[in-house]
């Protein structure tokens, strides 16, 4: 893989996946909204062996950011071999219900935002007769759940879109491959006891790069969560309508960031 995009680039497993990908001398566009975190992140790519970065302004929550972010990096690359979609946000769901323009912005950021970058880059690999699509989805999305629901339903969309490209670029030789991360040690998890996060971005990163060279249709990280989503998908709806601990765990997490409960 010489050419390669990345969306949401400055997620801690991403940018140990990107490093990878620079010791191996890949061309890289690193598509998101912080540009000064961009050029930080272009510099220590460069350093570890880039061959070349370059810097793509990107907002998911911008359908013309998003339908136009693969053409912007042909053209700054040359070509595109691979795309890894790793951008997204974790709402707050009462937020999300309370506010339908919120709940919009959130599938928009998930979930439509994902497929417009995947299908312009497998309409690229289809033409071209090879290439590699990459994205990071979420156990949200194999089943919803009350807490959950709103970002999983972006989420969701990511796993059907991975789905049918899988069908679709396996004709000609090409790749598609789902992510599913388990409370990876990140900002987006910071909220989570420690105890919860107890996989480290590295870890993560290497599963992605490898997966992605092989191209593997799925990399769960860690292994186990695998059977974990498995589970999720086959419970029955009698017991998953009557759970409620997950809501409670939300709970009690409103609760010590507001000060109510020790950390």
């Amino acid at each position: 893989m010489k050419y390669i995009l990345v969306t949401g680039a400055n997620a801690a497993m991403v940018r140990s996946a990107l490093e990878a990908f620079a010791q191996d001398g890949a061309h890289l566009a690193i598509a998101l909204r912080d540009e000064a975190a961009g050029r930080e992140l272009e510099a220590a790519l460069v350093a570890a062996g880039a061959g070349q970065v370059k810097v793509l302004e990107f907002e998911a929550s911008d359908p013309h950011s998003s339908g136009t972010v693969v053409d912007r990096a042909v053209a700054a690359l040359g070509g595109l071999d691979a795309v890894l979609v790793a951008h997204g946000h974790l709402d707050d769901q009462n937020a999300l219900e309370e506010d339908p323009a919120a709940m919009s912005t959130a599938l928009q950021v998930n979930g439509l935002s994902a497929v417009a970058v995947l299908m312009r880059a497998a309409a690229i690999f289809e033409a071209q007769g090879h290439g590699c699509a990459a994205a990071i989805s979420s156990g949200a999305g194999e089943r919803g759940r009350r807490a959950t629901y709103g970002y999983g339903m972006g989420k969701a969309l990511v796993t059907t879109c991975m789905q049918g490209l899988r069908a679709r670029l396996h004709r000609f030789g090409g790749t598609a491959v789902t992510i599913f991360p388990c409370f990876v040690d990140t900002p987006m998890t910071a909220r989570l006891p420690q105890r919860m996060r107890r996989v480290k971005p590295e870890l993560a990163g290497r599963r992605i790069h490898r997966g992605m060279l092989r191209g593997s249709d799925f990399v769960h990280v860690p292994r186990w969560w695998r059977l974990a989503l498995a589970c999720a998908r086959n419970a029955p709806e009698w017991l998953v309508k009557r759970l409620t601990a997950e809501e409670r765990f939300a709970a009690t997490l409103a609760a010590r960031e507001d000060g109510e409960l020790p950390s």
